[in-house]
C-alpha cells in the first residue's frame, strides 16, 4: 500500500513537470489561494492535488502549522509536505546515465568517461586495459557498469576498504541483477537448512542492495512490501512474517537483504519468479553550510532544502574549540525513535583561508529526537592542525538533505536451487 500511495504521489508530480509561473509573487498567490480552499470539505481534494501538481519547490512557501490554520487545512498541509518530501527525494533519484557508443576504446578510457558523464568514480583495479567495443546510448550507470564488466571480462567490487567501485581480475560472472532508479539488487546467495532441533526446513536468499555512491542510506526496513515468491510448479511460497524494525545501515556502498522461505518440494528445481519490494530511509543529496563569520558566543543559523543547522555557541580555547551544533529536519519526513541514529553522515570541519579542512575530533550527541539533534563537536589541535584567532577559519557543517523513505523494486525468474 505504501509503495502504490508513492508511486502515485511520484506520477502526479511527474505527469505536471511544466508548470511555469511568471513570477514568485504570482505562485505564492496561487499557493496561498489553493490553502484557502482546504478549508471548505467540497474543495479541498482538488485544492490538494493541485498543491502537489506544483511540485516540491512550492515547500517554502507553504504556511506553517500554527494557530491561524484551521484544523483541517493542518491535517492537509501535513499529508501534502510529506508528499512533496517525497517527490523532492524522488526527483534526486534519477539514476545518473552514460552514453559511450564507440570501437577499439580502452577500459581506462571508458572508466574516465562514465566519471564525467556522471560524477561518479569507478576504479581499474584488475591489473588489465584492454581494447572494447561498446554500444551504450543513453544507459543507467549500474546497467552501464555491468555492461562493461561483461564485455571486458572483469568483476565488480563493492567492497573495496576505500569505499569505492572498482574493476577486479575476472573471469566475469553472470549474477542474477535487478535494477530501480539508483539502486541495484543481485542475488548471492541460496541456500537450504533444516533445523533438527525445530524440524524446519527453510530456503534462504541473500540479496545484495546497493546504490550510487551519491545516496545516503540510513535504515532498511527488514519486512518486505508485495513479495510474491513462486516455484517451477506454480505453487506459491510465503514467507513468514516477523515484527516490522529498521536496521541501520552500515555497508559504504551496499548491504544484505535476506529473504526466508518454506522450502520447496524436493521435485523443484528452480525459483520461477522472486519479486518484492523493500524500503530504504535515506537522502539523495548532501548539504554543505558554512559559517564563515565566527564570532565565539554568537549564534548563526542558515537553512537549505528546508534543514535548519544553528551554531549555537563556539568556545574557542588556545588549543581547543568546541562547536555546539542544533540541527532541525522538516517535520514531514520520517520520524526516528530515540535510539535510531540518524547522524551517522553528518561531520564538521574546521576550514583554513588556504582551504585546508581539519575534521573533529569527536562529537557528543546532547540530545536527539525524531527531527531534532544537539550535538557537540571538539577541534584539538593535532596532525597538522594550528588553531588561530577564529577570524582567519570557516566552520564548514556536512549533513544529508532531506530524508525520506524510499521503495526499491526488485524482480528475479528462473533462480536454481540448491
Amino acid at each position: 500500500m505504501i509503495y502504490r500511495s508513492f508511486v502515485f504521489v511520484c506520477c502526479l508530480y511527474l505527469c505536471h513537470p511544466s508548470v511555469v509561473f511568471s513570477g514568485d509573487d504570482e505562485l505564492k498567490t496561487k499557493v496561498a489561494r489553493l490553502v484557502e480552499l482546504l478549508k471548505d470539505p467540497a474543495k479541498r481534494i482538488g485544492a490538494e492535488t493541485e498543491l502537489i501538481k506544483l511540485g516540491p519547490d512550492i515547500l517554502p512557501l507553504l504556511p506553517d502549522a500554527d494557530g491561524r490554520l484551521t484544523p483541517e487545512q493542518r491535517k492537509s498541509l501535513a499529508s501534502i509536505r510529506r508528499d512533496l518530501n517525497q517527490a523532492l527525494v524522488v526527483r534526486d533519484l534519477k539514476p545518473r546515465r552514460v552514453t559511450i557508443e564507440k570501437k577499439g576504446i580502452s577500459l581506462n578510457e571508458v572508466l574516465a568517461a562514465i566519471q564525467k558523464q556522471t560524477q561518479l568514480r569507478v576504479d581499474n583495479r584488475s591489473e588489465t586495459n584492454p581494447k572494447l567495443s561498446l554500444a551504450l546510448k543513453d544507459v543507467p550507470f549500474w546497467q552501464a557498469v555491468d555492461s562493461l564488466a561483461k564485455e571486458a571480462d572483469v568483476n565488480v567490487s563493492l567492497y573495496e576498504s576505500d569505499g569505492v567501485i572498482a574493476l577486479r581480475p575476472g573471469p566475469w560472472r553472470a549474477l542474477p541483477v535487478s535494477y530501480d532508479r539508483l539502486f541495484r539488487v543481485v542475488v548471492k546467495r541460496l541456500t537450504s537448512v533444516r533445523d533438527l532441533e525445530s524440524g524446519a526446513h527453510l530456503c534462504s536468499i541473500e540479496l545484495e542492495l546497493a546504490w550510487e555512491p551519491r545516496f545516503y542510506p540510513l535504515f532498511i526496513e527488514n519486512n518486505f512490501e508485495e513479495l510474491v515468491v513462486r516455484d517451477d510448479q506454480g505453487v506459491r511460497l510465503d514467507a513468514p512474517k516477523g515484527a516490522k524494525r529498521r536496521d541501520a545501515i552500515t555497508g559504504q556502498l551496499t548491504t544484505q537483504v535476506w529473504v526466508h522461505l518454506p522450502a520447496p518440494h524436493r521435485k523443484v528445481e528452480r525459483l520461477k519468479l522472486l519479486k518484492g519490494t523493500v524500503a530504504v530511509v535515506g537522502s539523495s543529496r548532501m548539504l554543505e553550510f558554512v559559517f564563515d563569520k565566527l564570532e565565539p558566543g554568537k549564534p548563526s543559523t542558515q537553512t537549505q532544502n528546508g534543514i535548519r543547522v544553528t551554531l549555537r555557541k563556539l568556545t574557542a580555547a588556545d588549543a581547543t574549540w568546541l562547536a555546539d551544533f542544533r540541527l532541525e529536519y522538516p517535520t514531514e519526513g520520517p520520524d526516528f525513535e530515540s535510539f535510531e541514529s540518524w547522524l551517522i553522515h553528518s561531520k564538521a570541519f574546521v576550514q583554513n583561508k588556504g582551504g585546508e579542512r581539519f575534521p573533529a575530533g569527536g562529537r557528543e550527541i546532547d540530545n536527539q529526537t525524531g527531527q531534532k539533534a544537539d550535538i557537540k563537536y571538539i577541534f584539538v589541535e593535532e596532525d597538522g592542525l594550528k588553531l588561530t584567532s577564529p577570524a582567519d577559519w570557516k566552520i564548514v557543517y556536512l549533513t544529508p538533505g532531506r530524508i525520506a523513505r524510499v521503495p526499491v523494486k526488485f524482480e528475479f525468474t528462473d533462480l536454481p536451487l540448491p
